[in-house]
């Protein structure tokens, strides 16, 4: 065995007793240990509820596989890489929530109350009237100067007659 690697030593207590292969063949079992390092327990009782307590957790070591791409048991180091990706993960996922939550909050200040939106409305309506009074201005000057350029033409070919 290479001095790098690592591995765990199940007792029986972890493992249930050599015969409990039988009723559940998975492929994780084969990994975790010889049956030779497996010890057997004296009392049925007790083999009863190590097999049932190893039961439950080969069941949950599949759903664990079968959930991810990592094959469970996994060694410390491995364990160690897996919790410090999840953690970098979960450090982004906050940093965009935190930023999520910031935006929220500036958008629920910046939400007009009553009273501005009151303010608002008169004031557009203020705008409103003075654009049309304006508007009617333009049109008497427009009219005005029509008018001025009508006499001007006038008074010119008066100009010529005269002249």
């Amino acid at each position: 065995m290479k001095p790098d690697m690592s591995y765990i030593m199940l007792t029986e207590s972890q493992f249930g007793p050599a015969g409990s292969d039988d009723k559940n063949n998975s492929p994780t079992k084969s990994k975790l240990a010889p049956t030779s390092a497996v010890k057997t327990t004296k009392t049925s009782e007790n083999v009863a509820i190590t097999s049932a307590d190893l039961e439950q957790t080969m069941r949950l070591f599949e759903i664990l596989s079968a959930r991810s791409d990592v094959d469970h048991p996994i060694c410390m180091e491995c364990t160690e890489l897996l919790l410090e990706g999840l953690q970098k993960r979960q450090a982004g996922v906050t940093r965009e929530r935190d930023t999520y939550v910031h935006f929220l909050k500036q958008a629920q200040e910046n939400i007009p109350t009553d009273e501005e939106k009151a303010k608002t409305k008169t004031d557009l309506e203020d705008a409103q009237r003075r654009e049309r009074k304006a508007l009617e201005e333009l049109e008497a000057l427009e009219a005005e100067k029509a008018r001025m350029e009508d006499e001007i033409a006038a008074l010119d070919a008066e100009a010529e007659e005269l002249d």
